[in-house]
């Protein structure tokens, strides 16, 4: 089950929108574009942090790092081991994603590895290795063309309706 939404006004969109585009921008900076001031700012991002909403991290190009094996990985689990496989398999450090999903195949992954002998480990001494885990099919990731968030832009019309500014 999906937590609650929590309440976002237009404000908060606005800090989410220019924090996603550049999660280095300062406070004083945001405040500035948004007729408000650096401590509204500072209470707001506190907020979307505390509720879960933001974190805002660094983001690595993994192809120039040295990671040269990456593939989506579908995973069948026998039935009544669904949460558990996918709360086991999410600790794994090589899997960035994982989503239960509907269809032939149970969870949806993102892996990344080091090499192809790092992909042949990882699924023969902990993919298999998990309870529950019945099948994999992995699909060869060939080139990255887009990888972004859902764009925070798209949904100001959810926002509560307050006298919170709007963005310029």
């Amino acid at each position: 089950m999906l937590p609650p939404t929590p309440e976002l006004d237009n404000l908060d969109f606005s800090i989410l929108s220019q924090l996603q585009e550049d999660g280095r921008k300062s406070f004083t900076d945001i405040a500035s574009s948004l007729n408000v001031s650096s401590s509204t700012i500072k209470n707001r991002y506190s907020r979307l942090t505390e509720l879960g909403i933001l974190d805002v991290r660094g983001s690595i190009n993994p192809y120039l790092v040295g990671f040269r094996t990456h593939l989506i990985m579908l995973v069948k689990v026998k039935a009544g081991y669904l949460e558990h496989a996918a709360k086991d398999i999410a600790e794994f450090t090589e899997v960035d994603f994982v989503a239960i999903t509907s269809g032939d195949y149970d969870l949806d992954l993102t892996v990344s590895c080091r090499d192809h002998e790092h992909l042949l480990e990882f699924v023969n001494k902990k993919m298999h290795a998990v309870e529950g885990v019945l099948e994999t099919r992995s699909k060869m990731i060939l080139r990255v063309v887009k990888n972004k968030q859902a764009n925070v832009s798209l949904l100001p019309s959810l926002a509560k309706q307050d006298d919170a500014p709007t963005p310029k």
